[in-house]
């Protein structure tokens, strides 16, 4: 598939998705819920990394409420503003969020605080559009 073709197929996704119902969408984070805690490499993660969903993204809050009832520890991403990387920070069900200048949640740090080290996350879930067997 050429470029043109990828971002013709990209948006029609996009906009399929956003003609989900509310019904639709809870049915989705529930279904992949639990195909997610069936996995190995979930059951086998102790630090998972998760994302904040926006403009109809999967809402992954389904997998980290397994993973906290799991005694799993999770992370948000905070960008970081130096460095235009994205730094890990551990949240919970207290963890007060903040809107980030692109009005997506993150954890609210505190001065000095570090972010959990990259290399040592077990597992991360990022957003996708679309996937195929070719990835």
């Amino acid at each position: 598939m050429n470029q043109l073709d990828k971002k013709k197929e990209r948006h029609r996704i996009i906009k399929a998705r956003n003609q989900l119902t509310q019904i639709q969408c809870e049915a989705a984070k529930k279904h992949c819920a639990k195909a997610i805690a069936q996995l190995h490499v979930f059951k086998s993660s102790q630090h998972i990394a998760f994302y904040q969903s926006i403009r109809h993204e999967l809402d992954p809050n389904m997998a980290v409420s397994i993973c906290h009832t799991l005694q799993k520890t999770t992370y948000l991403p905070k960008l970081n503003p130096r460095n235009h990387t994205m730094d890990f920070f551990p949240f919970d069900q207290q963890t007060p969020l903040v809107k980030n200048e692109y009005g997506i949640l993150e954890p609210f740090t505190k001065n000095g605080q570090k972010p959990f080290p990259c290399h040592q996350l077990d597992l991360v879930f990022v957003p996708l559009v679309a996937v195929d067997p070719k990835g």
